[in-house]
């Protein structure tokens, strides 16, 4: 799988910092940013999660992406979703060492995010259907995940 080399220096670094209570997650801010992530509620099943991202300064709109259908990993289909440059929407699983929605020019994830609904204060995603394909490709109750958007970056554990 291809790894977002900042992303995980990032949440390693970060993770180190953060302090998470059970059932509740405190968001460490990394950066300085229009938005602000207030908080992130993991959904449903670990089968399928659905993620969703509440505060502010999310735009109107998502950020420049393009089709994860094919990538490095092989072929997936438009249900594997998209995948979005620095500074756009990421997910990352830190206990299982797996990335969903990254990219850069010459690489991305084998993951791809499905936005299902996305408003200036509220994101909500899925993963792709490369999402628990291989290996540890998946989520649970427990692992220690990161959120990116738009460059804010928000650190909890998963709890569904």
């Amino acid at each position: 799988m291809h790894t977002h080399a900042i992303f995980h220096r990032h949440i390693s670094s970060v993770l180190r910092l953060a302090a998470v209570t059970l059932g509740a997650t405190v968001a460490i801010a990394a950066s300085a940013s229009a938005a602000t992530i207030t908080s992130v509620s993991i959904n449903h099943t670990t089968a399928a999660p659905l993620v969703t991202v509440s505060g502010s300064g999310f735009g109107s709109s998502q950020p420049a992406s393009r089709s994860d259908a094919l990538n490095g990993c092989g072929y997936y289909g438009p249900s594997n979703g998209r995948v979005y440059g620095q500074n756009g929407l990421g997910f990352g699983d830190s206990t299982n060492a797996w990335e969903a929605g990254f990219s850069n020019s010459s690489t991305e994830n084998c993951i791809g995010l499905v936005v299902e609904r996305w408003s200036p204060d509220t994101v909500v995603f899925s993963f792709g259907s490369a999402y628990d394909t291989y290996g540890t490709w998946y989520l649970l109750p427990g692992d220690h995940y990161g959120v990116d958007l738009r460059g804010y970056h928000f650190n909890g554990v998963a709890s569904f």
